[in-house]
């Protein structure tokens, strides 16, 4: 990477958008409700960690659909068989992260076409 690449990379940022926010809140409150306070702490700091790899432009992003200009990433916590995709999309300053969505749910009602 040179250096005008490592500059935009230290100066980049991963915006949440109220849903996001809201997505984030409600998995830590059921991850505290389930497993405990540093379960919950853990598993929010990890998927924080995993926006900030599609931040800093992770080989494992993957995009929506051709037709939208979404991507996404995964999050799955350690030997899980289910985990959290995070929706995102690129901008000048970093990345908007759209929603944090569980892998089982239907993501194309989330977004528009």
């Amino acid at each position: 990477m040179g250096e005008k690449e490592k500059e935009q990379a230290e100066n980049s940022i991963a915006a949440y958008s109220e849903a996001a926010k809201n997505d984030l809140a409600a998995i830590y409150f059921k991850t505290l409700f389930d497993w405990g306070v540093d379960q919950a702490e853990a598993y929010a700091a990890f998927i924080r960690d995993r926006a900030n790899a599609a931040l800093e432009g992770s080989p494992v992003v993957r995009r929506l659909d051709s037709s939208i200009d979404v991507y996404f990433i995964s999050a799955y916590w350690k030997n899980a068989s289910q985990g959290h995709n995070i929706f995102f999309r690129h901008t000048e300053q970093g990345i908007a992260v759209i929603r944090i969505l569980h892998s089982s749910m239907n993501s194309s009602e989330h977004f528009d076409a």
